[in-house]
């Protein structure tokens, strides 16, 4: 028989013995997200009187409505400044968190131009956590006064702007949006909330988790119940025995996947790409957890007791997970530590993830970054994976 129809054999058996615990299988794959997300969700929920920089050229009775509306709520600590120059010079020293340009044409919906200007930058959670509530309070105003019939759109527009370049003016290189509109500037690009930011990296550390269990645990399982000494007795292509498994492992990971997109989404997570994006989610934690599972195959190849193959893989899952940003952007680690993040694969995962959930665009060359890393990753991975097997078991 060849490889690949013993791999797919050894894959069948595997989802079989998933499928004889579906229900326990269900409940391991909600829980463990959605314990991280009640946990962590809530963090850019809590912020208050965050810092932020305003300059007022509209200086009429709607803008200052529209100020005194965004202070109401005890979310921000506004700090009126006569010029954008001063306000960016604030912004670059850290003394605002982020800068709200409101326009002369605020709130006139008969401009092509956007009313209001959002400057922030990706270092800082407290300007993700309160972007929506800015967003949605201008574009209330703006449709209430100027009589658009509720046509806000709720969505940001405009390009990415990194913080060196701002003091240039007001977002003019953003797209048009619809009249009446608040155009962000982000240096993330992000769109979307905290929880969004956080269910990117969740998504792959449970596809990670998922290969660590499918793939290498079976692997002891078997060595212990006798079942691989068998399997390496038997007329099969011995290199199937672990790429069925690997196989196995990465496609039950797509259904943690799922039930975690979904718990996002309860929580408030977005995907801003929509059903492409929801397609890009599952090729990138698939190709990722190939790699995963590769890397936990070669550990189960050498580790014979549970209790040590489970330290060895959390070992390396855990500061893999920390270290790509899938609590804070890698910006915000240690200098020491961002040389780690360059390296690793989690990293391209989750910022590919990150484009689709809160940016709906993914550029052509960090498309092609993320996926060439993640492949790299996954052979690589792979053929250790082979050469320990073939050296160990045999």
């Amino acid at each position: 028989m060849s490889i690949v129809s013993d791999s797919a054999t050894m894959m069948k058996r595997e989802l079989m013995i998933f499928r004889s615990n579906i229900v326990q299988n269900i409940v391991r794959s909600i829980m463990f997200p959605f314990i991280l997300l009640l946990i962590f969700s809530n963090l850019g929920n809590t912020v208050a009187h965050v810092p932020v920089a305003v300059v007022n050229y509209a200086n009429n009775q709607q803008s200052f409505k529209l100020i005194n509306a965004l202070e109401a709520q005890n979310e921000l600590s506004i700090d009126a400044i006569t010029s954008q120059a001063s306000a960016f010079s604030m912004f670059k020293s850290g003394s605002v968190d982020m800068v709200i340009v409101i326009l002369p044409s605020f709130p006139s919906l008969h401009s092509g131009d956007p009313s209001v200007d959002i400057y922030y930058t990706n270092s800082q959670f407290t300007s993700l956590s309160v972007l929506p509530f800015i967003e949605s309070a201008a574009e209330r105003f703006g449709a209430s006064v100027g009589g658009s019939g509720g046509s806000a759109t709720g969505s940001l527009s405009g390009s990415s702007t990194t913080l060196g370049s701002l003091g240039s003016g007001s977002g003019s290189g953003a797209a048009d949006p619809p009249s009446g509109s608040v155009a962000a500037v982000p240096a993330f690009a992000a769109s979307g909330n905290y929880t969004t930011f956080l269910v990117a990296g969740v998504i792959i550390m449970v596809a990670a988790f998922n290969a660590m269990f499918g793939g290498g645990m079976s692997i002891i399982t078997d060595r212990i119940s006798g079942a691989l000494k068998l399997f390496m007795i038997s007329p099969i292509n011995r290199l199937s025995i672990v790429f069925g498994k690997i196989l196995a492992g990465s496609t039950t990971a797509m259904l943690t996947v799922t039930l975690t997109v979904l718990i996002g989404m309860l929580f408030g997570a977005g995907i801003a790409m929509g059903l492409v994006g929801v397609l890009w989610i599952f090729l990138l934690a698939f190709i990722a957890s190939i790699g995963m599972g590769g890397l936990a195959a070669a550990f189960a190849a050498r580790i014979k007791r549970f209790e040590v193959y489970a330290i060895a893989t959390q070992t390396i899952i855990l500061p893999l997970w920390f270290v790509a940003g899938a609590f804070f952007p890698v910006s915000s680690l240690p200098s020491w530590l961002q040389p780690l993040s360059a390296v690793d694969p989690f990293t391209y995962a989750v910022q590919g993830m990150r484009y689709v959930m809160m940016s709906g665009y993914y550029p052509l060359g960090a498309m092609a970054l993320d996926l060439g890393v993640l492949a790299l990753f996954a052979v690589v991975m792979l053929a250790i994976c082979v050469r320990m097997f073939k050296n160990t078991i045999e």
